[in-house]
């Protein structure tokens, strides 16, 4: 059982990316730093696809939220799991609604930042190039979702048919009604949307 950090920070040390990489990191999570960059993008190119976020945009987005937004997993000191999600503004919230939000290169205005809880998340991706890794990404998720950030809701969209079984299944989201791109959400439960 992982040790409930919440309560073990007070409000004026809170950070985001400090809750978010104490939580991950008893999961078996490090937060990437800016050298490991692309080569945490070329693993998540090749299981994900080649339209993802740059390494560029992955540096900046890691630096304006504080460490929360790219985490990898390691076996024998070798990346093999990439987990990313963007902390979302009040306004990337309200752009991601009104399906405006640019997940491969998000604006700075419409993350969170690194002092900042976030308004609603978007699930970035998830990438494993082994059974172990592919274990520790999905157990990462469901801990963002349902432990770490439980009273905002999730957004995602599935890349490929087997990112879209788990996201609705495992993970246990649902098409945003009306979507014209594919988004997916999960509700927190105080805030759960009749379908």
């Amino acid at each position: 059982m992982r040790h409930n950090i919440l309560h073990d920070v007070r409000a004026d040390e809170w950070s985001l990316g400090g809750h978010t990489c104490r939580f991950l990191q008893q999961l078996g999570l490090d937060p990437a730093g800016s050298c490991e960059m692309l080569e945490a993008r070329a693993l998540a190119a090749d299981l994900i696809g080649p339209d993802i976020a740059t390494a560029a945009t992955f540096v900046s987005i890691q630096q304006h939220t504080g460490g929360a937004a790219l985490h990898l997993f390691r076996e024998d000191g070798q990346i093999t799991g990439v987990l990313g999600f963007a902390p979302l503004s009040q306004e990337g919230f309200r752009a991601l609604v009104a399906e405006t939000f640019d997940a491969v290169d998000p604006p700075p205005e419409h993350l969170a930042g690194a002092g900042d809880y976030p308004a609603a998340c978007y699930g970035w991706g998830i990438a494993g190039s082994s059974a172990a890794a592919r274990k520790a990404m999905v157990a990462a998720t469901i801990a963002l979702y349902a432990e770490i950030f439980p009273d905002v809701p999730w957004f995602s969209r599935a890349a490929t048919p087997d990112g879209r079984r788990v996201i609705l299944g495992k993970f246990g989201f649902t098409p945003l009604p009306g979507s014209s791109t594919g988004l997916l959400v999960h509700w927190p439960p105080s805030k759960e949307r009749a379908a």
